[in-house]
């Protein structure tokens, strides 16, 4: 219930983006997070996602946690490329 609309295509079509903007999406994003963390209730994590994610019903607990593990593979996505493209590996 925060408002955020997901455009995808501009997500993954977007380029040359300054990092000061990056970081300020990625505070942005944090703050949306905290907020929704901070009203969620332990019975909440039991309940029916909302949407159908992941080919079928899903209660918020498995979302989240699939979420999770979805963003660690990126970050290691984001490390590993840190290393291959840092000065010493060149």
């Amino acid at each position: 219930n925060s408002g955020y609309v997901r455009d995808r295509d501009s997500e993954f079509a977007s380029r040359n983006v300054h990092t000061n903007v990056l970081l300020k999406m990625i505070a942005d994003t944090r703050a949306v997070v905290a907020k929704a963390f901070d009203g969620m209730k332990e019975e909440d994590l039991v309940k029916k996602y909302p949407l159908e994610t992941f080919g079928g019903e899903r209660d918020t607990a498995y979302v989240l946690l699939t979420l999770i593990s979805h963003l660690n593979y990126h970050l290691g996505q984001i490390n590993y490329l840190r290393r291959v493209f840092s000065p010493s590996a060149m």
